[in-house]
């Protein structure tokens, strides 16, 4: 078991912080009275330095959750006073919107960590818990619009676009053969929610919509998952809810598609060499139709 640190008290997580951040690398002089800003426009910020603090401070232990946040804040050269101003829920995203990319993870990965929206933007955490990667790709931040976009085919990922009446199944199985035979099945994650949070979640809402599944093709990094690959389940934005198995075709042609956040989810493709895991009991989900490999996904938060 790895041995953590807890900090009891202030001056010891403000030791700790500045210890760290030494550790990562070297500290820039600066001037006494400097004050690093909320917001950080820097186009050629690494991903990588936010994957790599994110998961160290994984690895600590604190007496507060929300010392990582700050920790995480002061690390990435933000204002933590003015992160910890906001409201609780406000702050992970707020630092996260200072970050021109971010790992598909977020979206991917079943953790169960308390979100700071259950609704459009549940798959952001409170705090920084549970391990990030790179590993299933990235989204990048279109401030202008106010999405996270990323292409199927940048993300090795299979799109598919699946009738409103099944919006909220909870598991199934995908048989489509245009344009490439595919069979999974599939099977919704809960997430854990804050209990401030409103109780009332997309993934819980019985409004029929029309929905689509985004599954990578890279084999899951966590080994605690009884299924070999990971996904996630959006809703279409409402101006083509309204789309149904008579005009699906069109719909699977669309070059850009706006998604709203469901949750995360597994699967396992049947194969004749991976069809153990295939429970004969999964109802079918019949009429799914494959995005375009180029499709340029816009996430709404």
């Amino acid at each position: 078991m790895t041995n953590q640190t807890i900090w009891t008290d202030k001056s010891e997580l403000e030791y700790e912080a500045v210890s760290f951040y030494r550790k990562l690398w070297p500290l820039v002089d600066q001037d006494p009275e400097y004050r690093p800003p909320i917001m950080r426009n820097n186009d050629t910020a690494d991903l990588s330095e936010l994957v790599k603090i994110w998961n160290e401070l994984d690895q600590r232990s604190t007496t507060r959750r929300k010392d990582r946040l700050i920790i995480l804040a002061i690390l990435l050269d933000l204002d933590a006073g003015e992160i910890v101003s906001l409201d609780v829920g406000d702050q992970m995203q707020a630092i996260l919107a200072t970050q021109n990319a971010l790992p598909l993870s977020f979206l991917f990965d079943p953790k169960h960590r308390l979100t700071s929206n259950p609704t459009k933007c549940g798959w952001i955490p409170l705090y920084p818990e549970g391990p990030i990667t790179t590993a299933y790709g990235r989204m990048t931040q279109d401030r202008s619009r106010g999405h996270y976009q990323f292409t199927l085919a940048d993300i090795k990922a299979n799109g598919f676009i699946l009738d409103a009446k099944y919006s909220n199944l909870d598991q199934g199985v995908i048989r489509q053969t245009v344009p490439y035979t595919f069979s999974a099945w599939v099977k919704m994650k809960s997430r854990a929610v804050s209990p401030s949070s409103s109780s009332s979640s997309s993934m819980n809402d019985t409004t029929p919509r029309v929905t689509c599944i985004i599954l990578s093709r890279m084999k899951s990094t966590i080994s605690s998952l009884q299924s070999p690959y990971i996904g996630a389940r959006f809703s279409l934005v409402p101006e083509i809810s309204n789309i149904n198995n008579n005009n699906n075709n069109n719909t699977g042609r669309q070059k850009s598609y706006t998604l709203i956040y469901d949750g995360p989810l597994l699967y396992n493709r049947i194969t004749p060499t991976e069809s153990s895991l295939s429970p004969a009991s999964y109802p079918p989900i019949e009429g799914a139709v494959a995005m375009p490999n180029d499709a340029q996904c816009l996430l709404d938060c």
